[in-house]
């Protein structure tokens, strides 16, 4: 029987888990339509701004609308309209910023380059500029860098966001202490955990290498995957009246994702610690 290579597995279940963050990203859409005043967001309030902004109040335990054949009709309106947000928008948007790097590295990188934590996307914008060459290769050089940036940036700042707000929302909603606060006071609960959050990453990154700390991450981001998996079947299937409950189709993709998830979790977590 053939050895089964465990690095490598990590490496893919590390891959896999990266790619599935963008899972937990769509797990807090709700947070998104809500905040855009979408469905019944309009009703239940927003996180407001740090700084200016309107002043905005947060419910603690949400709205609902009486179950009628018109307002589940206007439900399954407004989740079609989620449902091409995410497929007509943020799909093809994830591939292509996906795609767009790892074309520029096989293109201008020859097999077998070695690289450290920090120097792979300098090494691909001195390729593109030694090929392209003259005042134009400079440009592209610099354009390569900066457009790394304007998805990195972002994309940090989307996950922080995504993280801070499924666990704000959940302790604002579960917490006794917090539901004693006034809707208002969010603002202060969030950018006060935000702050913590900030902290404890600049500590992290003084402490550890960045290829550790990614390590670790998709680790995590594994086993919450598939719980995210998971919950969302028990909330949908429990908790909503039957009429906006998924269709058993649905629920069956989710359980098995999570089993994936899950699975991957384990593995790596074997691999990382170096018992098999």
């Amino acid at each position: 029987m053939p050895a089964i290579d465990l690095t490598m597995i990590g490496f893919l279940a590390a891959l896999a888990a990266v790619a599935g963050n963008g899972g937990l990203t769509s797990a807090s859409v709700s947070a998104y339509t809500r905040d855009q005043g979408w469905g019944m967001g309009s009703l239940v309030g927003a996180v407001p701004s740090l700084v200016g902004g309107r002043h905005l109040k947060l419910s603690h335990v949400g709205m609902v609308f009486p179950v009628t054949p018109e307002s589940v009709a206007r439900f399954r309106g407004w989740f079609r309209h989620v449902l091409r947000d995410q497929l007509v928008v943020w799909m093809p948007a994830c591939f292509i910023g996906v795609a767009l790097p790892s074309m520029l590295s096989i293109q201008f990188l020859p097999r077998g380059t070695q690289a450290s934590d920090w120097s792979m996307a300098a090494m691909t914008a001195d390729a593109v500029a030694g090929a392209i060459g003259g005042r134009t290769g400079a440009f592209c050089w610099f354009m390569t860098l900066f457009c790394g940036f304007l998805v990195l940036a972002p994309s940090g700042a989307a996950a922080a966001d995504g993280f801070l707000r499924r666990w704000v929302d959940v302790f604002w909603t579960g917490s006794v202490r917090l539901r004693k606060l006034e809707p208002e006071r969010i603002r202060q609960v969030y950018f006060g955990v935000l702050c913590a959050y900030t902290v404890f990453g600049l500590i992290a990154l003084s402490l550890a290498p960045p290829r550790h700390l990614i390590l670790w991450a998709t680790v995590l981001y594994n086993y919450v995957l598939g719980v995210s998996c998971w919950h969302t079947v028990a909330v949908n299937a429990i908790l909503l009246p039957p009429e906006l409950r998924p269709g058993w189709a649905v629920r069956i993709a989710l359980v098995l994702t999570g089993m994936f998830f899950t699975a991957l979790a384990v593995i790596t977590t074997i691999n990382t610690l170096g018992l098999m």
